[in-house]
């Protein structure tokens, strides 16, 4: 398929994952025709100005020129260009012609993304391009250990539920908010999704070294001459 690929997204669920993140589906019928796409899948996100049903993007290229087609975007009148965000996939359903993305909440959202995400209903319209991916691990790799904030949530609980696939290797995931990840699919334990207990080396924990203790300082004795030095 082309490189640069644009989607018409419909809003078809929304769930709260967390209290601060939304996971929110949307149902795209050329999404049937994606394939190859890796578990930390990533897409451009364009959302509708106020006033406006749906965004409205410039035309996919015919060479495939993806440099030609931003800066066709970039030059698009500020009252017409659509708002755009980049978003790690949480899961890919082609088949279903579904995908998950989830969406982190701000108390005080006042980006047009956050504005979006606050009052998303279903039936509601997007538009983005992609999904692209580049996370590739060896086939011979025994083990991983994926680290990330919570902007990786989305692709490391997508590469965990991989790596307990027959095909993937086993992996421990440490994030800061573990909790925030929870599995898409049924089959996958909610366990596994957080920390888990994979094979690999165990890590001991890092405790700060004692300071060694001080040097003694030569004191000259009280009426003896100062040693000077050159």
């Amino acid at each position: 398929m082309a490189l640069l690929t644009s989607h018409r997204g419909r809003v078809t669920a929304v769930r709260r994952v967390t209290p601060h993140m939304a996971r929110i589906t949307f149902g795209c019928p050329t999404l049937a025709a994606v394939s190859g796409v890796g578990p930390d899948a990533y897409m451009k996100v364009f959302f509708p100005l106020p006033g406006q049903d749906e965004p409205q993007l410039p035309p996919a290229p015919q060479t495939g020129d993806v440099m030609s087609w931003y800066k066709t975007y970039l030059a698009m009148p500020d009252g017409v260009r659509p708002p755009m965000r980049t978003y790690t996939v949480r899961a890919l359903r082609p088949e279903l012609e579904e995908v998950d993305v989830d969406f982190v909440l701000h108390d005080d959202a006042q980006g047009p993304a956050s504005e979006w995400t606050a009052r998303a209903a279903a039936g509601d319209l997007v538009a983005f391009v992609g999904p692209h991916s580049l996370y590739d691990v060896p086939p011979t790799s025994d083990w991983q250990l994926p680290v990330g904030d919570e902007t990786a949530l989305p692709a490391i609980g997508a590469i965990v539920e991989s790596c307990r696939s027959p095909r993937g290797p086993p992996c421990t995931s440490r994030s800061p908010i573990a909790r925030s990840v929870r599995p898409s699919r049924p089959s996958v334990p909610s366990s596994c999704t957080g920390s888990c207990a994979a094979p690999g080396p165990t890590a001991k924990p890092w405790s700060r070294p004692s300071a060694p203790p001080p040097s003694p300082v030569a004191r000259p004795t009280p009426g003896s001459p100062a040693r000077r030095t050159s």
